[in-house]
């Protein structure tokens, strides 16, 4: 957990990273889900020094990860989406109407405002 004000479940690795840096959250106004997050390193005096380490347990989850990796899985997998690829005939539409809305069909027609005319009343 991570107290930032407010608990907030994150995974070990993400936390090592959170715990290292100053967060500023971005928060959807509708839900409260968080959608992006700002690091800025709590100690600036060897900046150098402070990302060569970010970068050295980087490299470290990843190296964890791919012990991790079933190799024959993620081999099945790629060739299921490359057979998916191939039997496609036509890129698919985006189900998602808030992707579809820029397209331009779909841009509203332009209007002309006029402001009211002046009545002697006003």
């Amino acid at each position: 957990m991570l107290d930032h004000g407010e608990k907030i479940l994150v995974d070990e690795n993400t936390l090592w990273l959170l715990e290292h840096h100053e967060c500023e959250f971005g928060y959807q106004p509708t839900t409260g889900t968080i959608l992006t997050c700002k690091i800025t390193p709590k100690d600036k005096s060897n900046l150098d020094k402070h990302w060569e380490d970010m970068l050295k347990y980087c490299v470290e989850v990843k190296g964890d990860f791919a012990k991790f990796v079933d190799k024959s899985k993620v081999k099945e997998l790629t060739d299921t989406l490359d057979n998916l690829k191939l039997k496609s005939d036509s890129p698919q539409e985006c189900s998602d109407p808030a992707t579809n809305d820029h397209m331009p069909e779909k841009t509203p027609a332009e209007t002309v405002q006029t402001l009211p005319s002046k009545s002697n009343e006003d």
